[in-house]
């Protein structure tokens, strides 16, 4: 599936399929003003397109989920959108459902922006937009990238007490159709067994943080009875079965969810609080 005609120039551009769901694909990037479709590839040949549903509505109704239908490469000169100005677009298609939103900067999907005082930094309230969570707990004994003890080094000035336990390559990455959705596919997640400061062994547990740095930030957290300094809380979840979560930067920071085994796909939607742990 690519996107084509004068808005995008000579060369087309695929849309990625997402990592949430196979039926959606999103891009985000720059178009220009002018006429866009979106040519589909069968076994190396482009023969048809996805165009307007009405052969003479070039509208891109910015932000508005639509249906879309079925052309002959053929007729794409009379069967496309017309992008309206020059500048950054999101487009979603659902191809399951047949439906397109396409949004300008205007009408764009936006990050949350959360709050929360960050006590390394003494910066209290601290704003960030959520592009990135990290997973934090034992599930992984606390292992740390390479090179982070060198980079602690360099900016300890600076930030008070450091201690990244965060590893990049567990980062949920944020979903090009829903920037509220972060995905994280690839390898089997670890489940170590860790003692936790309480003296209780658990396999597994694991929350996710906005920052790298250790017991600070905002987190989703899971359900499970927790309070600082007091105790943990744990919640043990099935592959495959969605779990509500607790946002913020509260009692929710020492509740984690208990990986269950084999499991290498999560997906954390911010916007509805919920979390997934499944196995692809």
């Amino acid at each position: 599936m690519f996107l084509a005609g004068t808005a995008v120039g000579e060369e087309q551009i695929e849309i990625a399929q997402t990592l949430e769901n196979d039926q959606l694909y999103a891009w985000r990037g720059e178009l220009k003003a002018g006429s866009l479709y979106i040519p589909l590839t069968f076994e190396g040949e482009q023969s048809m397109a996805i165009v307007p549903e009405v052969a003479d509505n070039h509208d891109i109704e910015d932000g508005q989920l639509a249906t879309f239908g079925q052309a002959l490469i053929s007729k794409v000169d009379r069967q496309y959108w017309t992008i309206p100005a020059d500048g950054t677009y999101r487009i979603v298609l659902n191809k399951e459902e047949k439906t397109i939103a396409i949004y300008s900067a205007a009408t764009d999907l936006k990050p949350l922006t959360v709050s929360f005082n960050n006590t390394i930094l003494g910066i209290n309230p601290w704003r960030q937009e959520v592009n990135v969570l990290h997973m934090y707990g034992g599930f992984n004994s606390f292992a740390k990238d390479p090179g982070t003890d060198e980079e602690i080094e360099e900016i300890k000035d600076i930030i008070k007490n450091p201690q990244w336990y965060c590893q990049v390559k567990y980062n949920l990455i944020q979903s090009l159709a829903n920037p509220k959705v972060f995905v994280y596919k690839g390898d089997v997640l670890p489940r170590d067994e860790y003692t936790d400061d309480y003296e209780k062994t658990y396999r597994g547990w694991v929350n996710f943080s906005t920052l790298r740095y250790a017991n600070n930030g905002w987190f989703v957290g899971s359900t499970a009875d927790a309070k600082r300094k007091d105790h943990n809380g744990y919640t043990k979840v099935i592959a495959g079965k969605v779990e509500k979560a607790v946002t913020g930067q509260a009692d929710n920071r020492y509740a984690y969810f208990l990986i269950p085994e084999g499991c290498n796909y999560v997906v954390v939607d911010i916007e509805n609080n919920t979390v997934l742990f499944d196995i692809k």
